[in-house]
């Protein structure tokens, strides 16, 4: 007995969809994107990594604001946004 599809999607969404996206530009061009940011950045995003992993279960929004507002202004350097 085969498996049967969640949903059935409309044809040009599917063929969309494995072309690398609905949105356009695709998954693997926001991915290399981000991890091209993240090598430019990466002693912001390690201390960002870092305040979240000691936060542990008690990591909340904002818990580690600076850190996070560090590592996005690098972001924005990186893209040619600040």
């Amino acid at each position: 007995m085969g498996r049967r599809p969640l949903a059935v999607l409309p044809g040009n969404l599917t063929s969309r969809m494995s072309q690398g996206g609905v949105g356009g530009g695709g998954t693997r061009v926001v991915g290399r994107r981000l991890a091209e940011g993240v090598a430019k950045c990466m002693p912001e995003a390690k201390a960002y990594g870092t305040c979240c992993l000691k936060m542990g279960k008690e990591l909340e929004k904002g818990s580690c604001s600076k850190e996070f507002a560090a590592l996005a202004e690098c972001f924005k350097r990186t893209r040619g946004r600040a």
